[in-house]
């Protein structure tokens, strides 16, 4: 009987570690952003001088004929990167209607609304600190989820 409780525990300390880890992502460069986007078939432009003294580096990745883009930011702390995330998520949840679908996962050093309303599709997602903002019409929301997936965003 003893044996069975020194085991059980044994198991158990193992899941805590193991399940620890799993709440943290790890946050792009900018140079990474670009290669991966581009890799999968989006033109990616520099705009950085857009918000120049606000943000350390952006990049907005344009897919095809202008259907929608993604926005990359890096800021200097991640408690700027938490401001921004729950700043366009407010505004996101402004547009809310009744018939609005709505997701949000908050963990460790990530954070990912989503909110489809409209026929639009809106995403900010954040890792340490950087961001990724997009607010689209809802007929890419696949093809956004699976390059957000592949992002680890």
């Amino acid at each position: 009987m003893v044996r069975g409780k020194v085991f059980l525990a044994i198991l158990l300390a193992i899941a805590v570690f193991a399940l620890a880890g799993c709440g943290s992502k790890t946050a792009l460069t900018a140079e990474q952003f670009k290669s991966k986007m581009e890799a999968a078939g989006y033109e990616v432009q520099d705009a950085t001088y857009q918000y120049e003294g606000l943000v350390d580096q952006c990049f907005i990745a344009v897919k095809g004929n202008f259907e929608y883009q993604i926005e990359f930011y890096v800021v200097a702390t991640e408690s700027q990167a938490v401001g921004a995330y729950n700043q366009n998520k407010e505004q996101f949840q402004s547009k809310k209607s009744n018939a609005s679908a709505e997701t949000t996962k908050e963990v460790s050093n990530y954070g990912k609304y989503t909110l489809n309303t409209g026929g639009n599709y809106s995403v900010i997602s954040r890792v340490d600190n950087t961001f990724i903002y997009i607010d689209a019409s809802n007929d890419y929301r696949d093809e956004i989820n699976k390059t957000l997936d592949s992002l680890g965003y």
